[in-house]
């Protein structure tokens, strides 16, 4: 791999003006590496110790650690460690092809013509570098579509009623994005099954995650007042067990028929949209 070091390090100088603030922490171990591969004749991979990059960039072993992360992330650089041998190293070209014959030219003019030219000709030096971003967070995107459907099926395992998990992975990543812990949506869960004793009124998986029901307090439903064993009324007995149901009507229907035989369709609607049929009344 052959680097025009002026090119190179006039993209570098392009991408801190126009990209990204650097600190001079990361600069100076830039700079440093780009030394040591201009050295080692331009190899794409070199190896450089941490006890040389701390004499020539003036880093720690810490700051070298952690900056050599930051640029890594940019897209500035890249490396792997080797265990206990030194760390291999590659310097991310940050100019193009075609901006080559530019800078050239320009090279050999007066430094007010020089520094004009180089405003006019940044997003041509900066294409390789906004590539480099673009691979790596489209690799970084991959990992977290991965990490996120592995989470999700740990908590699918530990929900009692799998039902509509498609509808559920879909409202469990909407969550995620807005700042909802797995350490939430776990407890959540954990909590449905220890005050809710009876499985057939647990939600649906997809009508539970959906609603964010682990956002349930079940805090008020211990000490429960003295039983009166008074009946519930027939209307909010239909509204407790279309709930139960995650709204699934027809299953509804079927449970409530196990308490009133002469349960219909038609009462159930009745009961839940008492507006609809109130205005066909009217006509």
């Amino acid at each position: 791999m052959i680097v025009n070091y002026l090119l190179q390090i006039r993209a570098f100088d392009d991408y801190r003006m126009y990209e990204t603030k650097l600190s001079s922490g990361q600069v100076s171990l830039w700079y440093t590496l780009m030394s040591i591969n201009n050295k080692a004749h331009w190899q794409k991979w070199f190896t450089a110790a941490n006890v040389v990059l701390e004499r020539l960039s003036g880093l720690s072993r810490s700051g070298i650690v952690k900056n050599r992360n930051v640029l890594k992330q940019l897209g500035l650089i890249d490396f792997q460690s080797n265990g206990r041998k030194a760390t291999s190293y590659q310097v991310c070209v940050l100019y193009t092809s075609d901006g080559t014959q530019r800078s050239t030219q320009s090279s050999t003019q007066d430094s007010a013509q020089r520094s004009t030219q180089d405003s006019a000709q940044n997003s041509s030096t900066l294409v390789k570098h906004k590539q480099n971003k673009t691979e790596k967070k489209k690799e970084k995107s991959s990992s977290d579509d991965s990490s996120i459907k592995d989470n999700f099926e740990k908590l699918w395992k530990l929900y009692p009623k799998k039902a509509g998990k498609k509808p559920a992975f879909n409202a469990y990543k909407r969550a995620i994005k807005k700042g909802v812990t797995n350490k939430q949506i776990q407890t959540g869960i954990v909590e449905l099954i220890k005050h809710q004793k009876d499985k057939k009124y647990y939600p649906n998986g997809s009508t539970w995650f959906n609603q964010a029901r682990w956002e349930d307090d079940y805090s008020d439903s211990s000490p429960e007042p003295p039983v009166l064993n008074k009946p519930v009324p027939r209307w909010m007995r239909i509204h407790q067990v279309v709930e139960a149901c995650g709204h699934d009507k027809a299953q509804a229907l079927v449970e409530l028929r196990k308490e009133y035989a002469d349960m219909t369709a038609e009462e159930i609607d009745r009961i839940l949209n008492p507006e609809k049929y109130e205005e066909a009344e009217n006509f």
